[in-house]
């Protein structure tokens, strides 16, 4: 059984464009990491300095994506909502009355719309609450990270 993750050596440093272009979905996606031949030390910093920003950039775009799925369906939900309104309204007056099966079920209608959008908004907070509880510490992760690898490279440079 083979891995889904292909591991592959570069001789040359990675660029910064396209250390920008490098995402969890690439990699998901393309099941290759490149990795790139340097100082053992400069490149276990750099490494775990670029991976952390990876998972910081991750956690955003998963906020940003749940976002925008919360947004869109709850939209969806509300149009579907407008069009049995309007529909209840297309009857007369007293059809609660006249024709109460169909009153019954526009009213359950209603009540099932109102439910998803409950459930949407709680299972939207329940994500959003859930991913960022994790960014805070990606960030510090991310930022010691950065520092060692400034402290790093300041030092070797200071003594070249």
């Amino acid at each position: 059984m083979s891995s889904p993750l292909t591991i592959s050596s570069n001789h040359s440093q990675l660029s910064s464009a396209s250390e920008e272009q490098q995402s969890v979905d690439r990699l998901v996606a393309d099941g290759c990491l490149t990795v790139p031949m340097a100082d053992p030390i400069a490149a276990f910093l750099a490494d775990r300095q670029h991976t952390t920003r990876l998972s910081v950039d991750d956690a955003l775009t998963q906020l940003r994506r749940r976002d925008d799925l919360y947004r869109t369906h709850l939209g969806e939900l509300l149009q579907e909502e407008v069009r049995v309104l309007n529909a209840m309204h297309s009857f007369p007056k007293h059809m609660d009355r006249v024709a109460p099966d169909i009153y019954l079920s526009i009213q359950q209608q209603l009540q099932r719309l109102a439910k998803e959008r409950r459930e949407e908004r709680t299972s939207f907070w329940q994500d959003i609450t859930r991913l960022r509880a994790t960014v805070p510490e990606m960030v510090a992760n991310y930022l010691t990270s950065y520092r060692k690898t400034s402290i790093f490279s300041e030092g070797t440079n200071r003594y070249r």
